[in-house]
């Protein structure tokens, strides 16, 4: 841990406990109760909250309990549940560093608190929310949003050496419509219990249930994607043993060139699954073709040329990527013109097919070949700016230059591949 991340855990843990202590610790009656019931809550949210295929992210619906209390009862029992709430059993004892639930702790806390009091600054009235004057109610909520979101996101840029934007959109961008939909399902839980008392909240719960239940059922398929592609990915890395893990480095290299570039989650979910099978159609071209240390004969060059298209071809059987094969057909042409199998050029090319080929060009020069030895990330950036322009898109060549600039890619994308998952699907 770098010296700037172990500043910035302090602080906020510093301001998070500092919030709790100034909020205070005495509680009615009433309050007391809502302080149990609603870390309760919470707790069984994180609990069950739904991991992230290929990533250790999760999600869950614990910010409905913390919105609760925040229009309920405001501080100190918001404070307590959003910070007592945050903590989730499986990562305690999964062996996660105390200084990670602390900070988790700490931060919820601070989110929780600077919302309270912005809500009643704003002219909320804590424990008869009016949704007829909704602005208090958004001032709050943009409040933990933000804060929510900014200091995870910091502390991952201090930990990678990324840029905060490029990190906020790596990790935390797919999770904002999940957050936006439940910060009205716990408006309508606070109206519920100004109603109906817990026994309403007992009841309101079960929706939430079946929401659960159905994002699960998403998140699943989701994965079983994800699982398929990799697997597709793995068997043309196996035909050789050269270019084992290429496919998911490449990938890796190109959802980030994207996420700098500002394409949005969404888009970079499709071009990480065709930027693992960008050699898929590698599977109709023979091992000893594939393999061959000496130069190859004019056939063997037109059976490695088709590769794109065969990919392609396959790809277009698979509906939700369909509209996308041309990543893969058009992967080995030439920015300049003079590439196959059509010999396009420029914005003819889909920026996806651009990437990749950046991606693929890099990995392949700082990776052992058959044909060659591993060059370093400077001898392999240096290629390929000499070649922007004529064989490479020169936008995305400086985006990868302005990468490895600050952070060394290379190393996360090999370290990734050996260990953690390749995908991250968001």
């Amino acid at each position: 841990m770098s010296n700037k991340l172990k500043a910035f855990v302090a602080i906020v843990i510093l301001l998070g406990l500092t919030a709790i202590w100034v909020d205070g610790f005495a509680f009615s009656r009433a309050e007391l109760i809502g302080v149990v019931a609603f870390i309760v809550m919470a707790l069984a949210f994180e609990y069950f909250s739904i991991e992230v295929p290929g990533s250790r992210l999760t999600v869950s619906v614990g910010f409905v309990p913390i919105l609760t209390s925040i229009l309920l009862f405001g501080a100190p029992v918001s404070t307590w549940v959003a910070s007592f709430g945050s903590l989730n059993w499986k990562e305690i004892t999964g062996g996660k560093p105390l200084y990670r639930n602390l900070f988790n702790f700490a931060q919820m806390a601070l989110c929780a608190s600077i919302s309270t009091r912005l809500y009643v600054w704003a002219g909320g009235v804590v424990g008869s929310p009016d949704i007829t004057q909704p602005w208090p109610m958004v001032a709050s909520i943009a409040a933990f949003f933000v804060l929510n979101f900014a200091m995870p996101t910091i502390a991952y840029a201090l930990a990678t050496g990324s840029r905060a934007y490029a990190a906020f959109f790596r990790q935390f961008a797919w999770s904002i419509p999940g957050f936006l939909l439940t910060a009205p399902l716990g408006v309508l839980a606070a109206l519920v219990y100004s109603a109906s008392g817990y026994i309403g909240i007992l009841l309101f719960i079960l929706p939430l249930v079946l929401a659960r239940w159905a994002f699960k059922l998403y998140v699943d398929m989701k994965g079983y994607y994800a699982e398929t592609i990799q697997s597709l990915a793995q068997t043309i890395d196996a035909k050789d043993h050269y270019t084992r893990g290429h496919s998911g480095r490449v990938a890796y290299y190109a959802v980030n060139i994207a996420q700098n570039m500002g394409w949005s989650p969404g888009e970079t979910d499709y071009l990480e699954y065709l930027a693992l099978l960008h050699d898929i159609g590698k599977i109709g071209v023979r091992e000893e073709v594939l393999n061959k240390r000496g130069k190859l004969t004019d056939e063997e060059r037109d059976e490695i040329n088709r590769h794109p298209e065969l990919g392609a071809a396959i790809v277009e059987k698979i509906t939700f990527l369909r509209d996308y094969s041309d990543y893969i057909r058009y992967h080995h042409e030439r920015f300049g013109g003079g590439g196959y199998p059509y010999g396009i050029a420029g914005d003819s090319i889909p920026q996806g097919a651009r990437i990749i080929t950046v991606a693929d060009a890099f990995d392949a020069m700082t990776s052992e070949r058959v044909y060659h030895g591993a060059r370093s990330p400077e001898e392999a950036l240096a290629e390929l700016q000499r070649c922007q322009g004529q064989q490479f898109d020169p936008e995305v060549v400086t985006v990868l230059c302005r990468m490895m600039e600050r952070e060394d890619v290379v190393a996360e994308a090999h370290a990734l591949i050996n260990g953690a998952p390749v995908l991250d699907t968001q």
